[in-house]
Parts: structure tokens; sequence; C-alpha cells
């Protein structure tokens, strides 16, 4: 007990020099820096004294950890791309390092010597290490499908061909012609359509979850590292961000945000987490940042226990597989009563009474019995289905379609509901601002058309209350509508106007009032300006803007939202954009204007919709 409360003091001791040191480290730099995920070879990028355009400084995001008074301050701002993801890491990075693997078999993670270490700090390089040799880390052996030792046996030992296996050893037994053997290229042919398309598409699916394999923002020794989620390691200092998953349960030690639980409890509804609140793995974050502590790794994690009733491989359920499947039930008892038969029979005829059988009547008898007992094996009705359902395969191969099991062509036969996500896969993913629209209906297409009131409005409404940033002519940041709407406002030469330095508050989107919201400081007086759902923020508007910038009220609502709906009809994103004095959003808003966003649809998705209709499916 004393030499592990020692070992504790002195650990302790060793992160606050640790602490201590790095302390003064950043103090001895004069100059100021500036934190930036677009950095290819670091995650920090010092920043070097350049000017600074302050237009293009989103100062929403600043870093609000607090700071020692006798601190220099951060200047610069926290640049997040929401559209390049930087910690993407190399294949070779990405793969598990065997050595490090060779871990005890049974691991019982109450018994691991626990840390709670700081967390701009986290974890040191030889703590790291102990705990992966120790094995506790987030690593989980994971079967994608079938082994290649599964494919194997599960195309070789079926019950005809071993069978088939049997006469044939048989007749090599009694040295029968090999002419008597050809029924064997039929089997073998059938075998290896069957391993050869199994094991080209497991290759292509490994590759594939080797691509996709997701990354994790560790902090350890003082430093921020990108590394793949099966490093994480008990104990971990981890940095969550708006649209990562949570990769291990963990503790939040700084932050809040909404995460996304549905995965695992099937609820939609988003959940506030704040320090000392659990995360659990599996669930997602759609709003906030924050530093959290793993708690759980491996086959501990909430999520795990989950997905354990789901691992064992299934093949798939096929009416050709079935139908086979009976035909060999119905035959197999024939065919072992007739061969025996068929052996007893001719023992009898080539055997004499008393005498002993020799070589050449055992050829004879084994010849005769495999003759019946193979053509009793429906070998060509496996070899043509193999056939039909690889040249299927073939012809989907070259329409870079991915087939994972032969079997899975009769099951495309028989879709008749197809269900598709809209967004990037019936359409390009590239959102544009078609028109704007006032409360009374008013429609216009770009701001030069309209009073410079109404559109400094629009450009504040829609600019500054933008997640998205212009940085060196690239809009970078945000979501695929904020940048949609910072495209247009670049388009029509607004952007230079823009100018954060009034913004008093930034309320990021919030999934309950379905919106966003800044505060600004405009002559003296707070203006907060809202953009979100139209049906969240119209209820709350008692004026409009109209054509002229003048203030009207919002008695009739029924013919804006007549236009809403039919823009709603011809599938446009719609956003509904308005301003109140004060920093209260919840009545008494002024209604800007409703924009229609739209994501052109793909030429081919219309001839590939229509082909499939025509073929009876259900789109």
């Amino acid at each position: 007990m004393q030499e592990t409360e020692k070992k504790k003091s002195s650990s302790k001791k060793s992160a606050a020099v640790k602490s201590t040191a790095a302390t003064v480290e950043r103090k001895s730099e004069k100059k100021p820096r500036i934190v930036t995920k677009d950095d290819a070879d670091d995650n920090f990028r010092p920043y070097t004294g350049a000017t600074v355009d302050p237009a293009v400084i989103d100062r929403t995001v600043f870093d609000e950890d607090e700071q020692s008074p006798d601190e220099e301050p951060i200047t610069g701002y926290y640049h997040k791309s929401m559209t390049i993801d930087n910690n993407i890491l190399s294949r070779e990075q990405l793969k598990p390092d065997k050595k490090k693997r060779r871990r005890p078999k049974t691991i019982d993670i109450t018994a691991a010597e626990r840390f709670e270490p700081d967390c701009d700090m986290g974890l040191s390089q030889d703590v790291v290490d102990k705990r992966i040799e120790q094995g506790y880390d987030n690593y989980v052996k994971r079967n994608v499908g079938k082994s290649y030792l599964n494919i194997f046996v599960s195309n070789i030992f079926t019950f005809f061909n071993v069978l088939c296996f049997a006469v044939f050893a048989a007749l090599l037994v009694v040295e029968a012609n090999l002419s008597q053997c050809f029924f064997m290229v039929i089997i073998t042919a059938n075998i290896l359509l069957g391993i050869i398309q199994e094991i080209r598409s497991k290759i292509t699916i490994d590759k594939l979850s080797i691509v996709s394999a997701p990354t994790a923002v560790v902090i350890r020794g003082g430093e921020r590292k990108v590394i793949p989620t099966h490093d994480i390691v008990l104990d971990d200092i981890v940095c969550f961000e708006m649209g990562k998953q949570i990769c291990a349960d963990s503790v939040i030690v700084r932050g809040e945000c909404e995460v996304n639980e549905s995965m695992l409890t099937g609820e939609s509804e988003p959940v506030k987490k704040k320090a000392g609140d659990v995360l659990f793995s599996g669930s997602f974050v759609i709003s906030g940042s924050v530093v959290a502590r793993v708690d759980k790794v491996g086959k501990y994690n909430y999520v795990e226990t989950l997905t354990s009733y789901a691992k064992k491989y299934k093949k798939p359920k096929s009416e050709l597989m079935n139908s086979i499947k009976l035909i060999i039930k119905i035959l197999t008892p024939f065919i072992i009563v007739i061969g025996g038969l068929t052996v007893w029979t001719n023992y009898r005829n080539e055997v004499p009474e008393g005498a002993i059988a020799t070589m050449a009547n055992w050829n004879a008898i084994v010849t005769k019995a495999a003759g019946t007992v193979i053509g009793m094996i429906p070998a060509g009705i496996l070899l043509l289905t193999s056939l039909a359902l690889a040249a299927s395969v073939v012809r989907l191969a070259k329409k870079q379609t991915l087939v994972q099991d032969l079997y899975c062509i009769e099951m495309l036969a028989r879709v008749d509901v197809l269900c598709l996500d809209k967004t990037g896969t019936i359409t390009e993913g590239r959102l544009s601002v078609v028109e704007m629209a006032t409360g009374n209906v008013a429609v216009f297409n770009d701001l030069k058309s309209i009073p410079s009131s109404l559109a400094a409005d629009v450009i504040t409404g829609i600019g500054i209350n933008n997640s998205a940033m212009v940085s060196n002519g690239s809009i970078i940041g945000g979501n695929s509508t904020d940048r949609a709407l910072l495209s247009f406002l670049t388009a029509q030469d607004a952007v230079r106007s823009l100018s954060r330095e009034a913004v008093k508050k930034f309320n990021a989107f919030d999934s309950n009032k379905k919106s966003s919201s800044v505060t600004l400081n405009q002559e003296g007086r707070s203006v907060t300006y809202i953009k979100g759902a139209p049906e969240k923020i119209i209820e709350r508007c008692s004026h409009y803007l109209d054509e002229n910038g003048q203030i009207r009220d919002l008695d009739e609502k029924n013919r804006l939202t007549q236009y809403i709906d039919t823009q709603a009809g011809r599938s446009m994103r719609l956003l509904a954009v308005a301003k109140v004095d004060g920093e209260r959003d919840d009545e008494n808003l002024t209604l800007i204007c409703v924009i229609s966003i739209r994501d052109n649809v793909r030429k081919e998705a219309v001839d590939a919709i229509r082909e499939v209709r025509e073929a009876g499916i259900q789109v």
C-alpha cells in the first residue's frame, strides 16, 4: 500500500512538473499563436504575425478556455474545416500493429490502474505503451463477412461435393480410366466459381474498410495527435467535435455538446452533455465540442455489448439455394439406398459364389456403381445456376457494382421497393441559392434589385450568422447550407461588407429550435439575427420587411405558407431569416426573407429512376 501511494504521488509530481514546464515554455514564446487544422504536416501551426483581415475572422469560434491573468492572450482564430478531413491517415498507419497485439487472453478492465490526466497534457507515451502491452486499448477484432477459411470450407464441403469426392476416390483406388472421372471437371468448375467470386468481394471490402477506418484526435504529452480509433487506450484524453462519432465510452472533462444516441436507443431527440456526463460509443456529436477522458475500451464499450449479438455471419436466404437444398434432401436417401443396392448387385454378378473378388472385379463393380450414383447427382443444375449468376456478376461489375455472394443476384432480382437518400445520391450535393421572398411573397433573385437597407439585413442574417467563412477566396468550414449562402454572397460581391467586430454572442445551431442566431451591437443597441427552419421561425414572427425595406404587420400568413409549400414541392431546401431587437429570439420577430436553396438532380439519376420504375420497382 505504501509503495503504491508513493508511486501515485511521484506520478502526480512528474505530471505537475511537466505541466509547469509546458507553461513556462509557452510563456517564453513571445509570439502569439494561431491554431488550425489545415496544416498537412502539423496539427498546430504558429501564427507568425502576418496581417489577418478582420472580415474573414470568425470570432464566434474563439477559444473560450480560461486563461491565467499573467498568461499572454491567444490571438488568431480556430478554424475547423468541415469540407476536408485533415485527420486522415495513410493505409499503413491504419493497419493494427500485430506485434503490439500480443495481449493476455483474458483482460479485466476493472483491475487496471486508473489515471486522471490533465486535459491539456494527457497521458505520457510510456503510459500509452504500457496500456497497449497490457491490452487496455480500444482494439476489437472485427470479422467483415466470412474468413478465407470459411469461404473455402463452405464452397468445397457440400453434401454433393463430398459424395462426388468419395466416388472419385473409389475410382482412383480401383484404378479406373480417367475418362470415367470427367464429372470432377464440372464439380471443380462449380467450386472455383464460388470461391473466386467470394474472395474478390472480400478483398475489395477489406480495402474499403481500411480506407473508411475512423480516426480520433487525442492529447498525449501535451500534443494533439491523430490516431486510429483502435489505438486509443484507457484514460486517454480525446477531443470530439461536431460530426465525429464517439469511438469509446468517455467522461466529459471540459466543454458541452449535443449527441445523437439514436443508434443505441432508437430515440432521435438529441441529448445535451456537459462536464461529468458519459458519452457512449456509437453516438454522434451533432453540435458543440468537448474534451473527454476514455472510461472504457474494446469489448467493454457499450456499443460492443449491443453488436456482439449481431456478429455471426448468416448466409443470404435464397429461393434457388433453398430449392437445391430441398432436392438434396429428397435425393439423399435414394442415392444411399440405390448406391448400396447397385454395389451389392454388381458384386453378386461379378464375383462367383465362394470366390474372392479381384482388382478387376472391384474395378467393374465400382465403375458401374459410380455411373449410377453420379447420374443421380444434379451437378448440372449447380453448374448452370453458378454460371448464370456469375454472368450477372460480370455485368454488374462493368457498372461498378460489387457483389459479395453469388446468390445475392437472385435477391436483387426480387427487389420490389428501392429506398434512396436524396442528398448526394440522387442530387449532386452542391447547393445553390435560387431565390428569396419577403413576408408578402415579393420574390427577388439578387441583392442589387432591392433597397440597400433590406440587402444589409439579408447580408447580415446569412453572412454573419454563418459557421462557414471565406479564406483566400475559398469558402471553408460550416455545413453545405452555410457554404451555399456564402457562395451566393460572394457572387453578389457582398462578402467584403461582412464584419464580425460587432458580434456580441453567437448561438450555434440548436436542434430543438432548429435555428442558429447571432447578436450584434448596432449603433449602441443589441440586434439578434435568427436563421433556421421556416416552420419554427415564422410562427414567432409578428412583422416582416417588405420589398422596400419597410416594416409591416405579418397578420396574414396563408399566402406565405402556400409559397413555402410550393417551393418544398419543387424539392427546394427552405431557410427563414429574421431579426429582433435585444437578445431574446422567442417572440416578436421581424421576418427578413425566406430563402430557397436547390440541390441539382444528377443527370443520370432521372434515367436510372425511370428504368427502375419501368421494371415494376417502387422508389
